[in-house]
């Protein structure tokens, strides 16, 4: 906690980019970055906050149980786990169905899996390579 005052530009700046990116991918069908315009919520977050984190959420396309494994084990620099705010890459299969909400959101009428990201301070280049070798698994595993 000590550092992360000085951290948190380089979290928010490279989640941005790696969110922005993940927006164009065809196994992505929503990518769920409060500072994004296609963000539900996104006008409360533009009125209430100057900035954000490293931390946000990605819903892949509609698929099993096996093939978001495959995706998960697809990664080598992300590790699995939770962080608000720590410096390593980490990610989080989810359940998107969740069971109480302050609003409206709710996954429960959105197809697909949710995987929670938080982006730390590696490399941009690198993390993006990480996330191919993760949707190469992904493919992989749906063309078999």
């Amino acid at each position: 906690l000590r550092t992360l005052y000085a951290r948190l530009p380089v979290h928010e700046q490279n989640a941005l980019e790696i969110a922005e990116w993940l927006q164009t991918h065809e196994l992505i069908s929503e990518v769920l970055h409060p500072s994004l315009p296609t963000f539900p919520g996104h006008s409360i977050w533009r009125r209430d906050y100057t900035g954000s984190c490293g931390l946000f959420g990605v819903i892949l396309n509609d698929i099993e149980d096996q093939a978001l494994d495959a995706f998960i084990g697809g990664f080598e620099l992300f590790k699995l786990g939770f962080s608000w705010g720590g410096y390593e890459s980490l990610l989080n299969p989810a359940d998107g169905h969740f069971k109480r909400t302050i609003g409206r959101w709710s996954s429960g009428g959105r197809p697909g899996r949710l995987v929670r990201v938080h982006i730390g301070l590696e490399d941009i280049a690198d993390l993006k390579q990480d996330f191919e070798r993760a949707f190469s698994a992904l493919r992989n595993h749906l063309s078999s």
